[in-house]
C-alpha cells in the first residue's frame, strides 16, 4: 500500500486553446490552466513587420513542398551526403510560456515565433508540446523527474477507432471539431 502514496498522478488535459493541469491525489487538487500558445524566439531581424510569425501557418516555401511536382520538393527528398562542416550547430530551441509570453508580446522587446501547439485535436508540434508540459510539471505543479527514470505517456496517442493516427479527442462533431 506505501508503494501507492510514493506516486503522483498527474492529470494533463491538452487543448487547442488551454492545457489544464493538476495533481490527481490531492484534498485541495492544484490545478494549472495555461494557454496552448507557446512563444519561440528567434534571433534578432532587421525589419520591423517581422517581430512575431504565427507557425501555425503555412509558409509559401511549405506550401510549395506539399506539390510533389515542384523541384524544391524533388530536391529536398535526394539524400544528402552529409552535414555541412562549415555550418555552426543549432542552437536549442528555447521556449516562453504563460505569463513570460503574454509579457514578451506586451513589451514587444523580443522576437518570436508564435505557436499553436495543438489545432481541433491535432497536435502541431510534438516539441513545443513536450515543452509546454515539462514547464507545467516542474515550475507550477512541482514534480522534479526522477534521475534516470522517463516520464510517462509524454508521447503521441495511440490510434482510436477507424481515424489514422489517432488525435486528442474521443468525439468528433460536425467539421471534424472536438466535442
Amino acid at each position: 500500500m506505501s508503494q501507492y502514496q510514493e506516486k503522483t498522478i498527474v492529470i494533463i488535459e491538452p487543448g487547442s486553446y488551454q492545457t489544464k493541469a493538476g495533481i490527481a491525489d490531492h484534498s485541495n487538487p492544484l490545478t494549472v490552466r495555461l494557454p496552448s500558445l507557446v512563444g519561440l524566439r528567434k534571433p534578432p531581424t532587421n525589419g520591423p513587420a517581422a517581430r512575431f510569425t504565427d507557425l501555425s501557418q503555412p509558409t509559401p516555401q511549405q506550401q510549395s513542398q506539399s506539390d510533389p511536382s515542384s523541384p524544391t520538393q524533388q530536391q529536398q527528398d535526394q539524400p544528402s551526403s552529409g552535414s555541412d562542416p562549415a555550418q555552426p550547430p543549432e542552437p536549442p530551441k528555447s521556449y516562453i510560456f504563460g505569463n513570460d509570453l503574454q509579457n514578451a508580446l506586451a513589451s514587444a522587446s523580443e522576437s518570436l515565433h508564435l505557436i499553436r501547439v495543438i489545432e481541433n485535436g491535432t497536435v502541431k508540434d510534438w516539441e513545443a508540446l513536450r515543452s509546454l508540459w515539462k514547464h507545467i510539471l516542474q515550475h507550477h505543479l512541482h514534480c522534479p523527474r526522477a534521475p534516470g527514470r522517463p516520464p510517462r505517456g509524454a508521447g503521441p496517442p495511440r490510434a482510436r477507432g477507424r481515424e489514422p493516427g489517432g488525435g486528442l479527442c474521443r468525439h468528433r462533431g460536425p467539421g471534424g471539431r472536438c466535442i
